[in-house]
């Protein structure tokens, strides 16, 4: 049910957006699911040490960082 929902909103969107529009939302939606999975990983670390877990303490940092710029950078000039 979960698909067939999903894929009937992006239809929905797809036949009543412009395609520039769409691509857009496209765009600010993967950023802000990136900088949710960076800022997951900084919790990661913070929690108990995992085997299979290990990268530097900068990465998800930097990761999360970039990906929120870039979402602040796109916003500001969609506006602008």
């Amino acid at each position: 049910w979960a698909t067939l929902l999903v894929a009937g909103v992006v239809l929905a969107f797809a036949l009543t957006m412009p395609l520039s529009r769409l691509a857009q939302i496209t765009s600010a939606l993967i950023l802000v699911v990136f900088t949710v999975v960076n800022l997951g990983l900084i919790r990661l670390q913070r929690a108990e040490p995992h085997e299979g877990y290990r990268v530097p303490r900068w990465v998800p940092v930097a990761g999360a960082a970039s990906c929120a710029l870039l979402l602040v950078a796109q916003v500001s000039l969609d506006v602008g």
